[in-house]
């Protein structure tokens, strides 16, 4: 089993939601996060004052998959949360990280593995 850590613009939230259901995917966490970079500060002006904004706002998508599932979820969420209007991505459209799971536990049932992650009918 993998993580699918995936930040992106709030923008594109709901297109990666639609994305992630669409290739089967059973559920999911959402985060409001902050993205931080050194050559994207923003200078702006609040009752006088000059101040610059380093970070900007952005969406933590957490999910297990199946380990099969991996390759065509990244090449599908890296295609609906691109911006550009052209079908290319823009810098800061986000990142997405792959991490192995060792073992996962659903708490109410106690399931473990592939019956933890997959749909709870009972």
């Amino acid at each position: 089993m993998k993580r699918l850590e995936i930040i992106v613009t709030p923008a594109k939230l709901d297109d990666v939601k639609r994305t992630l259901l669409d290739g089967g995917v059973q559920g999911m966490t959402i985060n409001r996060s902050e993205g931080f970079t050194w050559d994207k500060g923003q200078k702006r002006v609040y009752r006088g004052q000059e101040y610059t904004v380093d970070t900007i706002p952005m969406v933590t998508i957490n999910s297990v998959v199946d380990d099969a599932m991996v390759d065509t979820l990244v090449g599908a969420i890296t295609t609906s949360a691109r911006t550009g209007s052209d079908g290319h991505g823009r810098v800061g459209d986000g990142k997405i990280f792959v991490h192995d799971v060792a073992h996962v536990v659903r708490i109410h049932t106690g399931a473990t593995g592939e019956e933890a992650i997959t749909r709870d009918t009972g």
